[in-house]
């Protein structure tokens, strides 16, 4: 029979090597990261990218779910309410911060656990062919003095090209006529039809309109140019303090382990390392930027500090 001390020793051994073992077998079935948003845009197609690369790389099954409308509040929540035990992550941008300034989502940032930033994607600043005469900041923010709230600008109300108008406001000391509108694609054919004067949006869809000629670009929401268009100045450049990038993330429920933390920092570095990745990656205007989980963690509540101030000087805080 085994006296006390020995069973205290062997239950204390359990307990140490429990969280070993967790982590050994983890995942033992399917990870589900919800995508906030529709099929097709940006946001889930980055997480399909990186979903199928640490398949491959780790042997795992990850299944990306589309929960999307609400200005993401309900796959936002969705996420929130999983068990913290590393089978359902979330797959956000700054919208994440942008919806619950608004109102639209309950939940910030730090109702979830940070596990590490991946990707990022900019914004360009565009008007069409035809309004030629504000195709430069000078101009542009000319324009929109001599005449307050006479530019169309079409955002989504409460997401990140709103906040990229207000940005434009603020440094330029100018206000937009400010247009409800959708997603890119939305905003873009605003702009091919000539509805509106001035667009700001993610560089993919507008590509091919800048190639041609149809849309002018004035300037890119970036610490750096994009590769894109490396002929495009950023607005720091221009002499304005204006980064609107949006940086994709893995978020897990508040209270996941820190081995599981680990254990997708880990997957997501390697993965990021191979250059066959970042090349698709560089086809849809994506580029890694990874930051670990205390880092992410960091640039989060900087960014929560930004667009808290953009959005009271919107008007768009919750009354």
């Amino acid at each position: 029979m085994l006296n006390l001390s020995r069973l205290v020793l062997l239950a204390l051994g359990i307990a140490l090597a429990a969280p070993l073992t967790a982590l050994a077998a983890y995942p033992e079935k399917p990870v589900k990261i919800i995508v906030p948003f529709g099929a097709g845009g940006s946001s889930d197609m980055s997480a399909r990218l990186i979903a199928k690369a640490i398949e491959k790389d780790k042997g795992v099954s990850i299944a990306v779910v589309n929960i999307a409308g609400g200005g993401t509040a309900p796959g936002n929540l969705e996420a929130s309410k999983a068990r913290p035990d590393g089978y359902t992550l979330l797959w956000q941008h700054k919208t994440l911060i942008t919806a619950h300034h608004t109102g639209v989502s309950a939940l910030n940032w730090d109702a979830f656990t940070p596990i590490c930033n991946v990707l990022l994607f900019n914004e360009v600043l565009h008007v069409h062919k035809d309004n030629a005469a504000i195709s430069t900041m000078p101009a542009l923010l000319e324009k929109a003095k001599e005449n307050p709230e006479s530019l169309r600008f079409p955002v989504q109300i409460g997401a990140g090209a709103h906040f990229g108008a207000l940005a434009v406001e603020k440094a330029g000391g100018v206000t937009f006529h400010i247009i409800a509108s959708g997603g890119d694609m939305d905003r873009l054919n605003e702009q091919l039809g000539r509805r509106v004067d001035v667009v700001f949006q993610s560089i993919p869809p507008t590509l091919p309109h800048i190639e041609a000629g149809t849309i002018i670009p004035i300037a890119v929401g970036a610490e750096e140019r994009d590769p894109k268009l490396p002929d495009v100045p950023t607005f720091r450049e221009l002499g304005y303090d204006i980064i609107t990038t949006f940086n994709l993330g893995l978020y897990g429920p508040k209270g996941l382990p820190e081995d599981i933390v680990r254990w997708w920092e880990e997957a997501v570095r390697q993965v990021l390392a191979d250059t066959d990745l970042q090349a698709e990656l560089a086809k849809q205007s994506l580029y890694p930027a990874y930051r670990e989980s205390q880092a992410f963690a960091a640039m989060l509540q900087h960014l929560d500090k930004e667009l808290y101030d953009l959005a009271k000087v919107g008007g768009l805080l919750p009354q």
